[in-house]
């Protein structure tokens, strides 16, 4: 995931900050950062949320940092699931 180090680096933010607010280890982070390894979901919208940019940024699909349309899917589709999960509890 090239932009993640771009945009750390923007900010001027070190990996050991963004992976103690994700509740990784620096090393975890840096292999994100490499693209030797994959976040899962909830870490890919952590990451999103932390950089205030859209996942599709993230993964490189929307070359604007912030979109709202994007940012608003992502939220139908969480609280779908949510929905979906809490109809398994009856």
């Amino acid at each position: 995931m090239k932009r993640l180090k771009q945009l750390r680096m923007q900010r001027n933010i070190r990996q050991k900050e963004i992976a103690d607010y994700l509740g990784i280890t620096v090393s975890a982070y840096g292999n994100y950062e490499l693209g030797q390894r994959q976040p899962n979901f909830e870490t890919l919208c952590k990451m999103a949320d932390f950089f205030n940019v859209s996942v599709d940024y993230l993964l490189g699909r929307d070359e604007k940092q912030n979109n709202p349309s994007s940012q608003y899917q992502l939220n139908y589709f969480i609280n779908d699931i949510q929905y979906q999960n809490s109809l398994k509890l009856f």
